[in-house]
């Protein structure tokens, strides 16, 4: 996985504000998806949604970031998957200006086959600056956004290795990508 953030983020100083993403869940042919596992972290807090619907939310706790949260989706097998994240930068809780920002996510989803696929946060999320009104909803035109950057990947940046997996999630390597 790698932390990612919409536009040209120096991954120390973004400004403070809300920014949001989104996420199209794509089924290889011939996979029918039935459910996903989406393992999220956000600098500094979050609400994950799917096809419109709330599903989790990472709180304003002190370095929320290092406790990801895990989300069980059940997906629509006939037709789109959106995940979508609004996500807030605080400001720096010393200097009151730009802080640290970045969103690292995994996400499993399982097939009706009994396979399961990974992937993870990169390129092809989309995000923009602001998390417009209904941008959580499968019709919404996010054609205006720009592929989210890669800011560092998992292990490296102000985050390293510090994010820790729910414990029903420890062993499972494929969610760690």
């Amino acid at each position: 996985s790698s932390w990612i953030w919409p536009g040209q983020p120096a991954p120390l100083g973004m400004p403070p504000g809300e920014y949001a993403f989104r996420k199209t869940i794509l089924a290889p042919a011939g996979k029918t998806p039935t459910r996903a596992v989406v393992l999220i972290s956000v600098d500094d807090e979050f609400s994950l949604y799917h096809n419109g619907r709330f599903v989790a939310t990472g709180a304003n706790i002190t370095e929320s970031w290092e406790l990801a949260v895990a989300a069980q989706v059940v997906l629509d097998p006939n037709g789109v998957n959106i995940l979508a994240v609004r996500a807030r930068n605080l400001p720096h809780p010393v200097t009151g200006g730009d802080n640290a920002a970045g969103l690292l996510a995994s996400v499993q989803v399982e097939y009706v086959d009994g396979s399961s696929g990974v992937f993870s946060s990169d390129t092809t999320w989309r995000g923009t600056v602001g998390a417009p009104s209904g941008f959580e909803a499968v019709g919404f035109d996010d054609s205006g956004w720009t592929a989210a950057i890669v800011i560092a990947s998992y292990g490296a940046g102000p985050w390293n290795t510090t994010v820790v997996l729910p414990p029903e999630y420890l062993g499972n390597a494929a969610v760690r990508r």
